[in-house]
């Protein structure tokens, strides 16, 4: 009896053993699928957040009554949020062919203050009111003009709803354009000579976004995934919303 009790209890042991075996193979038989799954719940929610984060500017455009711009860095794959300090704002250089950084519009400032200075200096001396014994400097159409000729200044916003933003590990910024844009921006085409590659999105506190067309793809580690299937970013002006499709669409805005 005591023969066939340790008999029946090494059989028992030996069949937990071949179900333990079983369960694992079958627990590893599903995980290895669900990493492409993975992959594909985070690539969706970076895409939808895309869409949200342009829904949300233009919803702030428009309650602040201030004009607002999504910056792309298509070399790093990260964006974010400015607002102008006013809302008169000039889209794009004509003849540059691509959307100037940050410190090229600081130099630019500069240039206009120096050739606007020099303006002002050419300009015949203040006129004396005997009456209140005062200067009365003079004003002429160029002058009056000046704080609409000017390039505005651009501050990142950052609060609890805004931060920068990235669309990796899992996708990456290939090429985008907007309707200030003359030609495509793109990474892969780009010629400029910094190490940045940055395009803007622009939004109108009259209830307006940049009709523009935004092209992701998945990354296999850090280097472009060819065989996978592209995404698109679509604006829709009028509404403040974008569309997210699978597989990629012309820059034709």
């Amino acid at each position: 009896m005591v023969a066939n009790r340790e008999t029946n209890r090494q059989g028992f042991t030996l069949l937990e053993t071949i179900l333990i075996v079983g369960l694992l193979a079958g627990v590893y038989a599903y995980a290895v699928p669900q990493f492409g799954l993975f992959s594909g719940l985070e690539r969706s929610s970076t895409l939808n957040r895309i869409a949200v984060d342009i829904r949300s500017a233009y919803d702030t455009a428009v309650l602040t009554g201030k004009v607002h711009r999504l910056v792309f860095n298509l070399s790093k794959g990260e964006y974010w949020l400015e607002v102008a300090d006013r809302n008169n704002v000039h889209l794009g250089v004509a003849g540059q062919g691509r959307d100037l950084s940050k410190e090229e519009e600081e130099e630019q400032r500069l240039e206009f203050e120096e050739s606007f200075s020099a303006y002002e200096d050419m300009l015949d001396n203040p006129v004396h009111d005997p009456e209140s014994d005062k200067e009365i400097a003079l004003i002429t159409p160029l002058t009056a003009a000046k704080k609409r000729l000017v390039a505005p200044k651009w501050s990142v916003i950052k609060n609890l709803e805004w931060q920068k933003r990235t669309v990796g590990p899992q996708l990456a910024l290939i090429a985008m354009q907007a309707e200030h844009h003359e030609q495509k921006q793109s990474v892969e085409d780009n010629d400029f000579d910094g190490d940045e590659l940055q395009a803007y999105l622009y939004f109108f506190p009259e209830g307006y976004v940049e009709r523009a067309v935004i092209h992701l793809v998945p990354l296999d580690g850090d280097t472009i995934d060819r065989n996978a299937t592209p995404y698109t970013v679509r604006t829709k002006p009028h509404e403040g919303i974008a569309t997210v499709v699978a597989g990629r669409e012309e820059l034709d805005v």
